[in-house]
């Protein structure tokens, strides 16, 4: 599974829309949703902010990273 896809899944679990996480964040819904699609590619710093925004294991989303 791609990064892109684990960010979306985890989002998804932690039932919340893109608005929600951004706002956890203090991003703009249209940034997250970029790292959804994959047009960005998050630092490990933002993706270890983003996985615990959403209650996500960051290690499981590093596991098997493309």
């Amino acid at each position: 599974m791609s990064l892109k896809d684990k960010i979306r899944d985890g989002r998804i679990a932690a039932q919340m829309t893109q608005g929600e996480a951004s706002a956890k964040m203090g991003w703009g819904r249209t940034v997250w949703a970029n790292y959804e699609c994959g047009r960005r590619r998050p630092s490990p710093e933002t993706l270890a902010r983003m996985a615990a925004a959403v209650g996500a294991n960051l290690l499981e989303w590093l596991a098997d990273r493309e």
